[in-house]
């Protein structure tokens, strides 16, 4: 089951990306985390989060 809810979530990202503006890196960033957080279902406090220049 867990196999069909991943490709559902797949499906729902890439509407999602598909909807922002091409620019609209901010959106895509966070639409990115919320599926890999959905996918994994683990938050990004979890693991640690890491900024555009690699600090924590």
């Amino acid at each position: 089951m867990a196999a069909i809810t991943c490709a559902i979530s797949l499906a729902d990202l890439r509407l999602m990306l598909d909807s922002l503006e091409p620019e609209d890196y901010s959106g895509r960033r966070s639409a990115a985390s919320a599926f890999i957080e959905t996918a994994t279902g683990m938050g990004s406090r979890a693991t640690g989060r890491i900024g555009p220049s690699g600090e924590h």
